[in-house]
């Protein structure tokens, strides 16, 4: 059977177990198809987390199995990253030797985000001869992004360049990252495979949405790309120049300023913090609101979005072209001008006056195509093409 490792740039971890769960999830995805091997390493801070390598195994997809290693270092005065940065490397380049003496040679090295793990890989496919592809996440390769987070070192842009010109293939979970990638580097093969949504959890339950038009929910980590800020001027109009009542819960980290500025704007009341959750607690949620906001100056793919859309419920959402890959407005999706506050108003307004109307069933429907089957079984038809070339 297939050997398959993965190394995942981003995971999450008992420190942090939400940065990167949609990987793990299409993770499980795959392993429907075939064995997967994760392989993850990660700086850690916390004096109270355990260091040394754990390995997580799941009892609903036992061809699984994540491998994490979490690590401690002592700070360097000036080169405290770059230290950390090759020592990281050194650890994923030994996780998967140690594999190899293990279980042999695998057919294939599965790269998610080009850096640091793409330098692993190049080195295995340099001295293993182990082709390997990458799934590229990172929505600051995308056009839109150069505002907002300045250039790609110039570092950083040859070493992605190295390690992409090698890869067998690419994947991006968007055409729009893609186009974004084919910009800047010279891409061999390229396929979009999007992001997945786990429909055991995020499913539609007639009757749990009933009389919550005025309710509403943003999930995020609260960072200045998803505008959350914003989202709070839109709701002080939807009070002030409406005289509507509303709810609005935020799951994320804790954000002070977020949190002041609500309290400027005169809607504390009305609005709700919620502490990081796991993905049945965000279900939950979702179950509760009339509709879900994500309202993000750019974004890869967003995947609260489908999960939103597999519990039944709309999403309102900027107007970005990520989004408009698999958003339908009038279907499952309300698009707003990014930057607008007024038409946000007016839009929330809308809901909460019953001027919008969905089918949570024809909603939840559309999320199949991002299911744990469809998704792995994409991944699974590139893994044989790949291994048909060599």
């Amino acid at each position: 059977m297939k050997k398959v490792v993965w190394l995942a740039s981003w995971y999450p971890t008992e420190e942090h177990p939400l940065p990167g769960d949609f990987i793990e999830r299409h993770a499980k995805a795959v392993s429907i198809y075939l064995p997967v091997h994760v392989i993850h390493v990660a700086r850690i801070h916390d004096k109270n987390s355990r260091s040394g390598v754990y390995i997580k195994e799941y009892e609903r997809y036992p061809l699984l199995k994540s491998e994490i290693c979490p690590y401690r270092l002592p700070r360097f005065l000036g080169i405290d990253l770059l230290i950390s940065y090759c020592w990281s490397l050194v650890l994923y380049a030994r996780l998967v030797k140690a594999f190899i003496r293990t279980n042999g040679k695998p057919s294939l090295l599965h790269v998610h985000v080009t850096l640091r793990c793409g330098l692993v890989a190049l080195y295995f496919k340099w001295f293993y001869r182990i082709p390997f592809v990458v799934s590229e996440h990172n929505g600051a390769l995308l056009e839109a992004a150069k505002q907002f987070d300045g250039r790609i070192g110039f570092t950083t842009l040859q070493l992605m360049k190295l390690v992409i010109k090698n890869a067998a293939a690419i994947t991006t979970v968007s055409a729009v990252l893609r186009n974004g990638i084919a910009k800047r580097f010279a891409v061999k093969r390229s396929f979009v495979i999007p992001n997945v949504v786990d429909t055991s959890i995020f499913n539609f339950r007639p009757g749990s949405a009933a009389n919550n038009a005025g309710d509403f929910l943003h999930v995020s980590t609260l960072s200045a790309i998803k505008n959350v800020d914003l989202i709070l001027r839109a709701f002080a109009l939807v009070k002030q120049e409406h005289g509507l009542s509303f709810c609005f819960r935020i799951v994320g980290p804790r954000n002070d300023s977020l949190k002041r500025l609500a309290e400027e704007l005169g809607i504390a009341d009305s609005v709700l913090w919620l502490a990081e959750t796991d993905q049945d607690g965000i279900a939950a949620e979702m179950r509760t609101a009339g509709a879900v906001i994500l309202y993000s100056s750019y974004e890869s793919f967003g995947c609260i979005n489908i999960e939103a859309n597999a519990t039944g419920r709309p999403v309102i959402v900027s107007d970005i072209p990520a989004f408009r890959e698999y958003l339908k407005a009038a279907v499952n999706a309300v698009f707003v001008p990014l930057g607008d506050v007024v038409a946000l108003s007016n839009v929330l307004a809308g809901f909460i006056e019953g001027r919008y109307h969905f089918d949570p069933g024809v909603i939840s429907d559309a999320a199949t195509d991002f299911s744990f089957a469809a998704v792995g079984k994409m991944f699974a038809g590139l893994y044989d093409s790949i291994e048909a070339k060599i």
